[in-house]
């Protein structure tokens, strides 16, 4: 970075998100310091949310410098959504999650139980890297819903489309993340979104695209919405389906689009 400005080149910062000890174990504060450093020597920081920047001058400090809020972006040709002729519902669920973000979709299948009471044909995806996949299997198992849930395990960027195209809504109850691409794929192809109402989402989707589940802000642990309060959203979607779905793919087009 001293030579870079030695030399006079300008240093471009995507400030995406930092450490601290809801989600990272160890010493968060010695791990911000090469963050920090580059954050207060770049010549122009791009936020990805407005919660990217106050978290980043709560951590890093106050910024002298110039810089803008720059959301995540999309393509909007390729994400898109198509016509589905079977009869079910499907949820979907995405991501490389770990042992640690187990609550992601934990919760999720504990909603599902009263959900399933209210429409059967309802089904949850569970798309990418998951970890404990065979914990996930016993769990819907003992609970009844192992025919209403199906696994499709690491897909390739290209395969995106098609993942979120076998959905009618999407669920995301990751704490307090940044400016999840994956929330604008998902609203691109006209899915509504069910997410917890933390962190930069809330920036993302507003209330005609989604439903928000409030959770507390902390810095400290991980906030999760209560059950009932996912199955209560979920079944909501499912009665303005239709209308949140045009909301969904409008929102994506006017305001995310990669142009």
């Amino acid at each position: 970075v001293k030579h870079l400005k030695k030399k006079g080149y300008p240093i471009i910062l995507n400030q995406n998100g930092v450490f601290y000890p809801a989600w990272f174990n160890g010493n968060y504060q010695k791990r911000n310091l090469l963050n920090q450093y580059l954050y207060h020597q770049a010549d122009y920081v791009f936020w990805q949310s407005r919660f990217c920047k106050n978290t980043s001058e709560k951590f890093l400090g106050k910024r002298i410098g110039a810089g803008e809020i720059l959301y995540n972006a999309v393509n909007t040709e390729v994400f898109k959504p198509i016509s589905r002729t079977d009869n079910n519902f499907n949820f979907l669920i995405t991501g490389n999650i770990n042992k640690k973000n187990n609550y992601r979709i934990s919760s999720v299948l504990n909603a599902l139980v009263d959900v399933l009471k209210y429409e059967p044909k309802v089904n949850l995806i569970i798309a990418g890297n998951i970890a404990d996949k065979d914990w996930f299997i016993s769990e819907s198992k003992s609970l009844g819903i192992i025919n209403n849930i199906k696994f499709f395990g690491k897909y390739k960027q290209k395969d995106a489309p098609r993942i979120y195209q076998m959905a009618n809504a999407y669920i995301t109850m990751s704490f307090q993340d940044n400016c999840p691409s994956a929330v604008l794929e998902a609203m691109s192809c006209g899915l509504p979104i069910l997410y917890s109402a933390s962190g930069g989402i809330p920036e993302l989707v507003d209330k005609y695209s989604g439903i928000g589940l409030k959770v507390a802000s902390s810095w400290q642990s991980i906030q999760i919405p209560d059950c009932e309060a996912i199955s209560k959203g979920m079944i909501n979607i499912l009665e303005n389906k239709r209308f949140m779905s045009k909301a969904s793919r409008k929102r994506a087009v006017e305001n995310f689009d990669i142009k």
